[in-house]
C-alpha cells in the first residue's frame, strides 16, 4: 500500500517538473471554477466545487488541480486495498494494488483532474460501504453508502453503472433476502435522493443541460460508428494495462515450476469463496459485460471511461494471480518498481523531445501555455492599464491564459453565455477582454493589439497551429 501512495506522489513531482500546460479537463474545471452553481453545462458540480473550495482556502495557485487529481488516486488507493482485504487474502490484496498502480492512468495521467478522477474515489467508497455492510451486518455503513452514492452522482452520471452493478451483486449474493439488508438498501437510496435532489431541481430548471452534451454521445441512428468505437476502446483500454500485463509474465517467467506446483494448492483455498468471489466477480467483470453492451448498442464510447469501468479489475486479476502461481508482493513490487522508472524516464525524454521538436498534438500537458499568455497578456498591458477581468476564447486556450496570467479573469468559453451563465455581458462590454481564437477573421473589429503565436504540432498532417488574440479595451477608465 505505502508503495502505491509512494508512487502516485513521485508521478505527481514528474508531471509538475515536466508539463508545461495543464490538461484540457484541468483547465476546464478551473473556467468553471469562478462561479458555484448547482450545475454546469456539460456535467454534474461536484469536482468543481472542490476545486472552488481549495481555490477559497488556497487563493488560485495553477497546480491544485494536479494535487486534487493526485489526493483523489490516493483515497482510491487506500479504499481499494480495505477493499480487498475484505473480499480476500492480505497477499492478494497487495498483489491487487501493487496491480492496480501499474494501470497507466497512475503514471503520466495521474495529475488529470475531472469528473472520472473524483467518480474513482467515490466508486471506490460506495464498493466498500455496499460489501461492508453486507459482511458487518451493519446499518452504519448502508448509510454511508447513500451518502457516497449520492455524492457520486454528483460527481458524474456514469456511477449509475456501479449502482445497478452492486444492486445486481445484492441480488446474485441473496443478500437481499434479509430484510435487514432491504432496510439498508432503502435508507440509502433515501440518502442519495436527498443529496441529489438540488442538482435535480437544477436540471429541470435548466432543461437538463448535461443531458444534451451526453446525447453527443448516444446513437441517433444504428450504424458501424458505434462498434467500432467500442473495438477501439478495448483495444485503448488493454493498452493502458499493458505494465501490468508485463509484470505479471515476468513474474511468472522467472519462478520455477516446482514452486508453483508445490504453493498452488495452498494459494487456491485462500483465493475467496461463495459470497466473496461473488463480490470480485461482478466488481471485475459487470461494469465491463455494460460498458460493452452500451458500445455495441452504438453509443460512441470515450477512453477515459475505462478509469471506472476497470477501476476493480485489479481484484480479480490478482485472484486469479494468486491461485496459479506463487509469485510473492516483494518480487511483483521489484518488477513494478523497474516498470515505473522506465515509464517516468519516458515521460522526461518525450518532454526534451517537446522541447525540440514542437508540441505533441495530443499533449495538451506540452502546450506551450507559459508562453503563449505571457504574449497575450503583455498586449493586454500594451493596451490598457486596467485590469484584466475577462478572457473569450476556447476553454482551453483561454482558460490557460487566465490561469497562467496570475490576474485570475473569468473565462466566457467559445464566448457562450450558456456555458458560462455567470458572467454577466454589459459587464463584459464595459470592461473589456482578451479575445482568443483559431482564427483572425473571428477576432471581434473593435480588437487592437492583436497578436498570434504559431504552434509547431507533431501531428502527421504537419500543419501548425496559430492561435489568435486581441483585445478590447475597456468602454470607460478604469
Amino acid at each position: 500500500m505505502s508503495f502505491a501512495a509512494a508512487a502516485i506522489v513521485a508521478w505527481l513531482v514528474v508531471t509538475l517538473l515536466t508539463q508545461s500546460a495543464l490538461m484540457g479537463d484541468n483547465i476546464e474545471q478551473t473556467n468553471w471554477a469562478h462561479s458555484f452553481e448547482w450545475g454546469y453545462y456539460k456535467h454534474p458540480p461536484l469536482p468543481t466545487w472542490l476545486l472552488i473550495a481549495t481555490t477559497r482556502l488556497l487563493g488560485p495557485l495553477w497546480w491544485l488541480t494536479n494535487v486534487l487529481a493526485a489526493l483523489c488516486f490516493l483515497g482510491t488507493a487506500f479504499v481499494t486495498y480495505a477493499l480487498a482485504l475484505r473480499l480476500t487474502t492480505r497477499r492478494n490484496a497487495q498483489l491487487a494494488i501493487l496491480l492496480w498502480g501499474l494501470h497507466l492512468t497512475l503514471t503520466w495521467r495521474v495529475s488529470m483532474y475531472n469528473h472520472n478522477t473524483v467518480l474513482m474515489l467515490l466508486c471506490a467508497l460506495m464498493a466498500w460501504a455496499v460489501v461492508s455492510a453486507t459482511q458487518r451486518h451493519s446499518m452504519r455503513h448502508w448509510l454511508m453508502a447513500g451518502v457516497f452514492v449520492g455524492l457520486a452522482m454528483l460527481a458524474k452520471y456514469q456511477a449509475i453503472i456501479l449502482i445497478f452493478v452492486l444492486l445486481v451483486a445484492l441480488v446474485r449474493s441473496k443478500y437481499l433476502a434479509n430484510p435487514f439488508h432491504r432496510r439498508g438498501v432503502v435508507r440509502a437510496a433515501l440518502i442519495a435522493a436527498l443529496i441529489f435532489s438540488p442538482h435535480a431541481i437544477w436540471l429541470v430548471a435548466n432543461d437538463f443541460l448535461p443531458m444534451h452534451y451526453a446525447s453527443t454521445q448516444l446513437p441517433k441512428a444504428w450504424s458501424l460508428d458505434g462498434q467500432i468505437a467500442t473495438v477501439s476502446f478495448a483495444a485503448q483500454q488493454l493498452r493502458f494495462f499493458w505494465p501490468s500485463i508485463a509484470a505479471v509474465l515476468v513474474c511468472i517467467a522467472f519462478i520455477p515450476a516446482s514452486v508453483n506446483s508445490v504453493r498452488r494448492s495452498r494459494i487456491a483455498r485462500n483465493g475467496g469463496r461463495g459470497p466473496n468471489m461473488v463480490w470480485i466477480r461482478f466488481l471485475t467483470l459487470a461494469p465491463v459485460a455494460c460498458v460493452l453492451i452500451i458500445g455495441l448498442a452504438g453509443t460512441h464510447l470515450q477512453n477515459h471511461w475505462g478509469m471506472q469501468t476497470l477501476q476493480f479489475s485489479c481484484l480479480g486479476f490478482a485472484v486469479w494471480l494468486g491461485r496459479r502461481s506463487a509469485v510473492r508482493p516483494r518480487q511483483f513490487l521489484v518488477v513494478a518498481i523497474v516498470l515505473h522508472l522506465l515509464l517516468m524516464a519516458t515521460v522526461v525524454q518525450d518532454m526534451f523531445y517537446v522541447r525540440e521538436n514542437g508540441w505533441q498534438g495530443h499533449g495538451d500537458k506540452n502546450y506551450p501555455g507559459h508562453e503563449l499568455t505571457r504574449k497575450a497578456v503583455a498586449d493586454w498591458q500594451s493596451a490598457t492599464t486596467c485590469h484584466l477581468k475577462y478572457v473569450v476564447g476556447p476553454s482551453f486556450e483561454a482558460g490557460t491564459i487566465s490561469l497562467f496570467s496570475g490576474q485570475n479573469p473569468l473565462v466566457l468559453e467559445g464566448g457562450s453565455y450558456v456555458a458560462s451563465p455567470w458572467i454577466d455581458k454589459a459587464d463584459l462590454q464595459r470592461q473589456g477582454a482578451l479575445y482568443v481564437s483559431y482564427s483572425a477573421d473571428e477576432l471581434p473589429t473593435a480588437a487592437t493589439a492583436r497578436g498570434s503565436l504559431v504552434i509547431t504540432t507533431l501531428e502527421v498532417s504537419k500543419r501548425p497551429q496559430t492561435v489568435y488574440w486581441g483585445v478590447v479595451v475597456p468602454a470607460a477608465h478604469c
